[in-house]
């Protein structure tokens, strides 16, 4: 996917990994969509490959990992290529993030985030901290808390070798969780991300303009 960023060529530590969008092709591939050619010609080849949308890299064992989709990346203003999926991923695995929004926006050269905390372990952590004894809405906001997460984040960055450009530089924080019932999740899930940002839209240009 070379529009993106992504080649067969791609290396991690000077060794081969490539990177791009997973193509599957054999005899239990559908042929296309009932009645609806045109959608058929989106996903299926004229040698049938059938383009999965999702964007793979293949790791030193030979397994194949997905990454992120194509229509999940985003590129900032500087042309480096976002896969938002991918780095919610990786940011969502620390105790204290319990759900994490990536957003970055075409104009900016920075991410930005909208992050649900983990209340129990935020309570839990919260022992001689500046915001200690305060009711958890205020916790939350507190500015030092918001630094502590920025700092979290970071961290996660660091350890899991991202780029700089895939840090997060500025969050909202909100206790409010994305949920099928609100409409930011599908019924498997997966973030409406139109939804998000349109629901965050003040708040996201916020980050941005401050």
């Amino acid at each position: 996917v070379p529009d993106m960023g992504y080649f067969s060529t791609d290396e991690i530590n000077g060794v081969n990994h490539p990177r791009g969008e997973i193509l599957i092709r054999g005899h239990s591939v559908f042929r296309g969509y009932y009645k609806n050619a045109e959608l058929t010609k989106e996903v299926l080849d004229e040698d049938g490959w059938f383009h999965t949308g999702d964007i793979g890299v293949i790791l030193p064992n030979g397994a194949l990992k997905i990454i992120g989709r194509r229509k999940q990346i985003f590129k900032l203003s500087q042309g480096e290529y976002i896969s938002a999926e991918y780095l919610e991923g990786i940011y969502g695995q620390h105790d204290l993030v319990k759900q994490i929004f990536v957003h970055g926006d075409s104009l900016k050269d920075y991410l930005v985030a909208v992050v649900i905390p983990e209340k129990d372990f935020v309570i839990k952590m919260s022992a001689g901290q500046p915001f200690e004894g305060l009711d958890y809405d205020a916790m939350i906001q507190h500015e030092s808390f918001m630094q502590l997460m920025l700092d979290t984040l970071k961290e996660v960055a660091v350890n899991r070798s991202l780029k700089g450009y895939e840090q997060i530089k500025k969050v909202m924080i909100t206790k409010n969780e994305f949920s099928v019932e609100n409409g930011t999740l599908t019924p498997t899930l997966k973030m409406k991300r139109r939804n998000i940002e349109t629901m965050y839209e003040e708040e996201l240009k916020a980050l941005y303009s401050a």
